[in-house]
């Protein structure tokens, strides 16, 4: 008799079988009558753990790390930020589980990591929690519920390593065995909006990036139209979006400069404004979050808010090995600005 053929005949997941025989189905929310039942089904046809497999658990004095990245855009938004993790972890010989997530599934990832033995896992990836406990929108409820899993697996031992965060915190962040480090995206867009005043760069468009614009409106934004309400899984389609959008304002008032979230989304944007013949940066200058090595490919070169200099994802790895002091739980990294072609001020 195998952990397979006990969840066949009880018709569930292999896991929740594991979990139940090893005295974990309340860590993981499991009813106790499903406990009782798979611990019986498993005396009764002599079920006996494998052994040899135990002792090679056993024998693993350190468990792997699980690096996982947040959603598909940050494999190549980060990419070499993740050669440079991966050759770390190659030099110091540590075990690690490579996973992808997306924000409304980080606790489902976070309970199969902690199936695998993983009790570290670093999620690289813009990250924000949530700021309500509940919504009457569906897909924000999942991330809530989600969320609360991962408040679980943190409460039974689990370390969560965020290292890309959206500061500024929710009121209600929880403070658990987790370490948040990144840019207050909130204070970048005011010092950048700031600044383009400074240096008659204004009008401002803005994408929908913090959820907190409407509050630069009238300070820093003359009105909400200059918002764009643009929310996209692909880069290079939100930005022509992005470009379509700004070709439609400009009939009803001018727009001077555009900050769009990533680099990306910025090469899509300028390609549909010159395009429909807007010179880039002379009618419209453009800059993006994040200094992908694109922005330094194309023509014009790209303005860019955050260096890799900026990027602190290796030193917090190396803290979790222990080569580096542990991280404050929030690490607010300073931000620097790429001046190029696109914009200048």
């Amino acid at each position: 008799m195998t952990l397979n053929e006990i969840a066949r005949a009880l018709n569930i997941s292999k896991t929740a079988v594991s979990f139940c025989l090893n005295g974990r189905a309340k860590e993981f929310g499991l009813r106790p009558e499903l406990e009782e039942q798979v611990k019986a089904f498993a005396d009764e046809h002599g079920y006996k753990p494998n052994a040899a497999a135990r002792k090679l658990r056993n024998k693993k004095s350190v468990p792997p790390i699980g690096i996982v990245f947040i959603n598909e855009g940050s494999l190549s938004k980060f990419g070499s930020t993740f050669k440079r993790i991966f050759r770390y972890l190659q030099e110091v010989r540590r075990e690690y589980i490579f996973m992808g997530s997306t924000i409304s599934q980080l606790g489902n990832t976070m309970q199969t990591l902690n199936s695998m033995e993983v009790k570290d896992v670093l999620a690289i990836g813009r990250f924000r929690e949530p700021d309500a406990e509940t919504t009457d929108d569906p897909i924000e409820a999942t991330g809530i519920k989600q969320w609360q899993k991962v408040k679980l697996m943190l409460q039974n031992g689990m370390h969560l390593y965020l290292a890309n965060y959206a500061f500024p915190l929710p009121e209600n962040h929880i403070t658990e065995n987790i370490v948040r480090v990144g840019f207050d995206r909130n204070d970048l867009q005011r010092n950048f909006l700031k600044r383009a005043i400074a240096e008659n760069l204004a009008p401002v468009a803005l994408t929908n990036w913090t959820r907190n614009e409407e509050l630069l409106v009238p300070e820093f934004l003359e009105s909400k139209d200059l918002i764009i309400p643009i929310e996209w899984n692909d880069q290079c389609q939100g930005g022509r979006e992005v470009g379509e959008y700004i070709l439609s304002l400009r009939k009803k008032r001018p727009v001077r400069t555009v900050f769009i979230s990533n680099t990306i989304s910025a090469i899509s944007l300028i390609s549909t404004l010159t395009d429909a013949g807007v010179r880039v940066p002379e009618d419209i200058a453009v800059a993006a979050f994040g200094d992908d090595p694109l922005a330094e490919a194309v023509r014009p070169k790209i303005t860019t808010v955050g260096s890799p200099d900026d990027d602190k994802t290796l030193d917090l790895l190396k803290s979790i090995c222990g080569e580096l002091p542990p991280f404050p739980e929030n690490t607010v990294i300073p931000y620097s600005f790429q001046e190029r072609d696109s914009l200048k001020f």
